[in-house]
């Protein structure tokens, strides 16, 4: 198998609106805006964290909470993290992504997805994955 990576990496100014990307392009206009000066540095996309585990009880202690946790990936430039939504015995793994959500409303500040773990291996979790 070969892999093909473009490498894309050009010098470009940057245009900030509102806090989001506007406009990249070679020169732009400053008419006045605040400019920063990143010569020489590099401008990447947020960062993708696909392995963590929010406000989890494991060896006797709880993991990092979801605002916390999300505030402190937001610092680092992570934009969004995959967590998991571990299946209780005899329920559904519908319902572990249900709770997870429920879990973390109003306390992420970035994107976020759940990775469904299934510990109860039955019919009804099999007919869930369409197996």
């Amino acid at each position: 198998m070969t892999l093909f990576i473009e490498k894309i990496q050009f010098k470009a100014d940057v245009g900030i609106k509102n806090g989001k990307i506007a406009e990249i392009a070679k020169k732009l206009s400053t008419d006045g805006a605040e400019v920063i000066d990143a010569e020489n540095m590099f401008l990447f996309p947020g960062g993708i964290d696909v392995h963590v585990h929010n406000n989890y009880y494991f060896c006797g202690t709880y993991s990092e909470n979801w605002d916390s946790a999300t505030a402190g990936g937001a610092c680092g430039g992570v934009t969004t993290f995959i967590d998991f939504a571990i299946q209780e015995k005899g329920s559904t793994l519908h319902k572990a992504v249900e709770n997870r959500i429920d879990e973390a409303k109003d306390q992420v500040c970035i994107d976020y997805s759940l990775h469904a773990g299934i510990t109860d291996w039955n019919k009804k979790t099999r007919q869930e994955m369409n197996y």
